[in-house]
């Protein structure tokens, strides 16, 4: 019982971490950001939101099914190892398809083909977000705490550094942001495979015949994981897709989109204090 409390406790720091991060951050991006700008940062970071699924095949929602249908070392070594060839090689593809149509994407997204460059950044930040995303789901499965309450928390923390830093130089402005959360997420994703690194490292020494790759193994997870992707994109069209309306249906478009996530960022931290209070 008590480690099961400990392990609550841990997973709720965390959460309770990037509120507080999202919470100071919010004057900040609001006094260097114009809501034009503000906007800009908005939309492509609910694009993100929906790439990453395609990133993540579904990998993550099939763990829950089978990571633990067999209790082997060599079956852990074998799901893990063929999880990430997969999803390193189908997102370097994702990646580059992301940069060689960076201009219509930011047409689409943003109406305007002025921030066409920072797709470039947002492809490098997808594939080292999925790394980084995997590697949490597995240590979560694996209900190690203490690590995925570490790794978890490392990317957010270090870009609430680098952000404040560039806010006491005078270099804040979207595109430091987005170069800022490039070097965040890259890091991250190497502190997140070093820990994954042991893990596998302790699987392999208890085993002779490592297979790093499954093609039935991973049939049957994409199998499970694809079907579950409209269901969480259909989701998050519901959730998000206000952003998109006023971008293409109000009359200022990107300046009303603004106005209005500052409004929404600003009513999520209402409700998260009034929830602490309560």
């Amino acid at each position: 019982m008590k480690e099961y409390v400990e392990k609550i406790l841990h997973y709720t720091a965390g959460n309770l971490l990037q509120k507080i991060i999202l919470l100071v951050l919010l004057p900040v991006f609001t006094h260097f950001l114009a809501p034009q700008e503000y906007a800009v940062y908005t939309n492509i970071v609910v694009f993100i939101s929906f790439a990453s699924l395609l990133y993540f095949l579904g990998f993550q929602q099939a763990l829950f099914s089978y990571f633990y249908q067999e209790k082997t070392p060599e079956y852990h070594f074998t799901l893990i190892s063929s999880i990430f060839i997969v999803i390193i090689a189908f997102g370097i593809v994702l990646s580059i398809l992301i940069i060689g149509f960076r201009v219509e994407l930011s047409q689409i997204i943003l109406r305007t083909k002025d921030f066409a460059h920072i797709m470039l950044w947002v492809s490098v930040i997808l594939f080292f977000d999925v790394i980084y995303g995997m590697v949490l789901s597995i240590l979560n499965m694996m209900e190690l705490s203490k690590q995925y309450i570490l790794v978890g928390n490392f990317k957010h923390v270090l870009f609430f550094v680098l952000l404040v830093v560039a806010a006491i130089a005078s270099k804040f402005s979207l595109d430091t942001i987005f170069i800022l959360m490039t070097i965040s997420y890259g890091l991250a994703a190497l502190v997140a495979v070093g820990v994954l690194g042991s893990i596998m490292q302790r699987f392999a020494q208890q085993i002779e015949d490592k297979k790093i790759f499954s093609f039935q193994l991973v049939k049957k997870l994409l199998a499970f994981g694809l079907i579950m992707i409209p269901g969480t994109f259909a989701m998050l069209i519901l959730k998000v897709s206000d952003r998109y309306m006023l971008t293409y249906l109000s009359t200022r478009s990107l300046y009303d989109v603004g106005i209005y996530a500052i409004g929404y960022r600003v009513g999520m931290i209402i409700t998260f204090l009034n929830s602490i209070v309560s």
